[in-house]
């Protein structure tokens, strides 16, 4: 009997601890709330111990708090001025790395810097030179800037970021709260602090640990602190304050104090700040930035002085460098194409050139000249007519295909015609881009064969006039017997023919070069 109601009791308990379980984890009062009401209680009884801060009875931040902000405040206000005008300055990320380079290195670095690059290639006769040699500085100065090195500067660099998120930390609308009549950026001014509800500061709280905690004790303050004041001149914080600043901060990593303000506001034992270690990378981006500049400056010289050239040749042959003698074949016709994704003509300028050659100069004072070393000259071997004769009869026949390739691309013309049905499709029909591709591809290969090919023909005609100007002022006949017949008939005077003709050939031989150089 005795056993049956002890086994009816332990039912009963079992039961009633059930429900008192149930309920228990109802109203939220289960085993993880008391451990966090255990632990809140902790942090209570430690603040008590702090009172120069916080005061649990109304949760008061007092005076002693907004004082330790204070001398901070002081301390690292005048930081801020000094740097928030450079801020992420590329200036500033120059004189950190440069001040690890050797003197040497570091004036090879100057030299490579855009404008002195720019000076330096204007100055070259040759700029591909200096560009080679930019080359071999741009090795010395990345093998300059090793791993270890590299490492260190960010690191450094890492360190001057915390600086300044900690020296900007809005310190000044923090104590405000404690005095109103605190004047902004003034640190002699003595305030008169009072104490207030801590929640007004807690989310300044959470924000000022972030920015306190990133700070590195171990930095190289003294080196990071040596290079700022080489480039503002002046120390940008007093060496002495600083150590006081790291050490009160060893200290609120020890204590906690503030942690634990934020973790009974909140009501949250696992509150924790989240400082920003930050990962810079400034040497790699620095090298490449050199670099860049390097190859920007070589590009904007040899095209500057690829312009200039171009200019003088077309003034020479022209009279002018405004030439526009091709119809369809243009960069008028390269936005159509560029709007579709396609590179379009890619040699405009040289086709064009070459037309106004022909149609301007090739047949008329070159046929002129052609025709009276042909038909009047008496030419010592077959061998030597047939060569010049040749040259001429393909360049007359390159200027009849020139024309042709120019105007077959008309919209009314087959193949100008196929690029505007090709190129309407190319909007619904993927397939009509492609061919589009293939017919540029094959368009800008027939111009270039022109170009080529009229070059090689105007080398070879080119050279015939000269031997045969060399000889007219020789007095010789090798080339031609009758010279004295031949000048019966020039108008004018064959010399000038012959240097004018090969003036211009030459001329236009190198601005067909200049053109397709790279």
């Amino acid at each position: 009997m005795g056993n049956t109601s002890g086994a009816a009791r332990d039912n009963q308990t079992g039961l009633l601890g059930f429900i008192s379980g149930l309920f228990s984890n109802l109203l939220g009062e289960g085993t993880g709330d008391r451990e966090k009401r255990r632990r809140l209680k902790e942090i209570r009884k430690e603040l008590k111990k702090r009172s120069r801060f916080f005061k649990l009875k109304g949760d008061m931040a007092l005076p002693g708090m907004a004082k330790w902000f204070h001398d901070l405040y002081k301390i690292v206000g005048p930081v801020d001025i000094l740097l928030e005008k450079y801020g992420d300055s590329e200036l500033l990320k120059t004189v950190l790395i440069e001040s690890f380079l050797p003197e040497d290195v570091r004036t090879l670095a100057d030299t490579l810097q855009p404008e002195a690059m720019k000076d330096r290639l204007k100055e070259a006769q040759d700029p591909r030179v200096v560009a080679e040699q930019a080359k071999e500085e741009l090795i010395q100065l990345y093998s300059a800037l090793d791993a270890p090195t590299a490492k260190r500067i960010n690191k450094l660099y890492g360190d001057l970021a915390a600086l300044r998120a900690f020296s900007s930390f809005s310190y000044y609308f923090l104590l405000k709260k404690f005095d109103s009549m605190l004047p902004e950026r003034d640190f002699i001014y003595n305030p008169r602090f009072e104490a207030i509800n801590a929640q007004y500061i807690k989310d300044d709280l959470m924000d000022f640990l972030d920015v306190y905690y990133s700070l590195d004790p171990a930095g190289e303050w003294d080196v990071l602190f040596d290079i700022l004041k080489t480039y503002r001149e002046m120390d940008v914080v007093s060496r002495t304050a600083w150590k006081k600043v790291l050490q009160a901060r060893r200290e609120m990593m020890k204590y906690r104090t503030f942690d634990l303000v934020i973790r009974h506001l909140e009501e949250d034992p696992d509150w924790a700040a989240l400082p920003e270690m930050k990962n810079v990378e400034i040497v790699e981006s620095y090298f490449n930035r050199v670099k860049s500049g390097v190859e920007l400056a070589v590009r904007e010289t040899l095209r500057e002085r690829k312009k200039s050239q171009q200019e003088a040749l077309l003034t020479k042959l022209f009279g002018t460098t405004a030439v526009s003698r091709t119809q369809y074949y243009t960069e008028r016709e390269n936005l159509t194409f560029h709007k579709k994704m396609l590179s379009g003509f890619t040699y405009v300028e040289p086709i064009n050139y070459l037309k106004a050659f022909y149609l301007d100069y090739f047949k008329s004072k070159v046929r002129i000249l052609v025709d009276l070393m042909l038909i009047q000259g008496k030419w010592a071997t077959k061998i030597s007519s047939q060569q010049f004769s040749e040259a001429y009869h393909q360049l007359l026949s390159l200027s009849e295909n020139l024309i042709a390739f120019d105007a077959q691309l008309a919209d009314d013309a087959p193949q100008g015609s196929k690029i505007k049905r090709l190129l309407r499709q190319s909007a619904r029909d993927r397939s009509a881009l492609i061919n589009m591709k293939a017919i540029l591809q094959d368009l800008n290969n027939e111009a270039k064969s022109i170009i080529n090919s009229s070059a090689q023909n105007m080398i070879i005609l080119g050279k015939n006039i000269k031997q045969l100007i060399n000889e007219y002022r020789a007095g010789s006949s090798e080339i031609i017997i009758n010279w004295k017949e031949v000048e019966s008939w020039a108008d004018p005077p064959v010399d000038a023919q012959l240097v004018e003709a090969y003036t211009r050939i030459y001329h236009m031989v190198q601005l067909l070069q200049l053109c397709l150089k790279d």
